[in-house]
């Protein structure tokens, strides 16, 4: 039984195109310098990059701009 951070995102198993179809792994633009090369995604990645708070903020002003309701 390994020990891991709780903040510690389970390891990767798929690479490239599979691993950015997985919700879990695609983290938008908010991938750090060495994740998408560990991810086999450089290539599918834009060059520009935002932090998890931006991308947050951008999420709810588009949330609060819907004219019906959201159902989940």
């Amino acid at each position: 039984h390994l020990s891991v951070a709780p903040d510690t995102p389970p390891p990767m198993t798929t690479l490239g195109y599979t691993a950015m179809r997985k919700p879990i792994a695609n983290k938008g633009l908010t991938f750090t310098k060495e994740q998408p090369e560990q991810l086999g995604l450089r290539v599918l990645m834009p060059a520009a990059k935002t932090s998890t708070k931006f991308e947050t903020e951008r999420a709810m002003v588009a949330l609060r701009h819907k004219t019906s309701p959201i159902y989940m």
